[in-house]
């Protein structure tokens, strides 16, 4: 069973347009991966987007739960931090591994 996780828009604002925002997606033992966006590449990038707007943005799964943020890096981001996670993803053109060796994929995906 996998998860997605997403920030969605609380109040109409800078981004006017967009009702939602993919953070990533976590499945049974894999790694997590997060998706590119236009506001962020990173992890750390990911952390300071949700300080920067937290008052116009929620995050959610999408079973339409609220976390909080220290929910996310308990369900996502160091979701099996410590086991030996097997790459669900092979990295392809565009996709890859931010800093602190979390993977990213450009293109959509759900």
């Amino acid at each position: 069973m996998s998860t997605n996780y997403y920030f969605k828009i609380r109040t109409c604002c800078k981004f006017c347009g967009n009702i939602e925002i993919h953070i990533g997606k976590r499945s049974a033992g894999w790694e997590p991966c997060f998706q590119n966006t236009k506001y962020y590449e990173t992890v750390e990038e990911i952390r300071k987007f949700y300080n920067e707007n937290k008052e116009a943005i929620t995050i959610e799964n999408e079973y339409q739960e609220i976390l909080i943020f220290d929910e996310l890096e308990k369900e996502l981001i160091n979701w099996n931090k410590n086991s030996n996670n097997i790459s669900l993803h092979e990295i392809r053109h565009g996709d890859y591994r931010d800093d602190e060796g979390y993977f990213f994929i450009e293109s959509e995906f759900s």
